[in-house]
């Protein structure tokens, strides 16, 4: 999703409805495939299934396992360049205007230094955060927040400004909405840190 935009300028004879299908069959059969693989993982493991199903598996003695740890990494490798460009292309988009903004558009070396910089950073979270459920549980709870309530809030917000009716009941209603999904986004980070670094909410 995070490509969305790019994958519908190459789409070949685009319109929306096009996209529309082309989406809907590709975010089917992933949710299907990950469907099923989490029921299989937690009807094979119940209470004890890991964020990562395949670290319930033997490091070497199930080659099934083995083979899906190579696929995974398969996936990661081909995936990464994909989302490292989406990320990358909005760090551009809001240094735009900026000093920094400015000298990567005019330099080819200051736009590979900041490259570097990002994909740096990113390794060294990935090397650091090695639990990929906690990872998936931050994420999905602050910055799914933020994709569902704010920033559809501010959007809208920017639009009544616009149209002179920043005053009205549903900039109001806009408003508490940008709240409510702050405080949803920290409410759910904290709890699932209590979760996984506490024993606060252990029977």
């Amino acid at each position: 999703h995070t490509n969305a935009v790019r994958f519908y300028t190459e789409l070949r004879g685009r319109s929306v409805a096009r996209f529309a299908a082309v989406c809907s069959a590709g975010f089917g059969t992933a949710a299907l495939a990950h469907a099923i693989v989490m029921v299989a993982g937690y009807a094979t493991f119940g209470g004890a299934t890991q964020g990562l199903i395949l670290n319930n598996y033997h490091l070497s003695a199930d080659a099934l396992a083995t083979g899906a740890r190579v696929a995974t990494g398969l996936s990661i490798l081909g995936s990464h360049p994909l989302l490292f460009t989406s990320l990358r292309d909005s760090v551009l988009s809001t240094l735009q205007g900026t000093r920094l903004g400015n000298a990567v558009a005019s330099s080819n070396k200051v736009w590979s230094a900041l490259t570097v910089a990002l994909l740096g950073a990113v390794t060294l979270v990935a090397l650091v955060a090695t639990d990929v459920g906690f990872v998936a549980s931050v994420s999905g709870a602050s910055l799914g927040a933020v994709l569902i309530f704010v920033i559809p809030a501010l959007v809208d917000l920017t639009l009544l400004k616009e149209r002179k009716a920043g005053g009205s009941a549903r900039a109001l209603v806009a408003r508490g909405v940008v709240g409510f999904g702050c405080l949803m986004a920290v409410v759910g980070t904290v709890v699932t840190c209590l979760e996984t670094f506490t024993d606060v909410f252990s029977a």
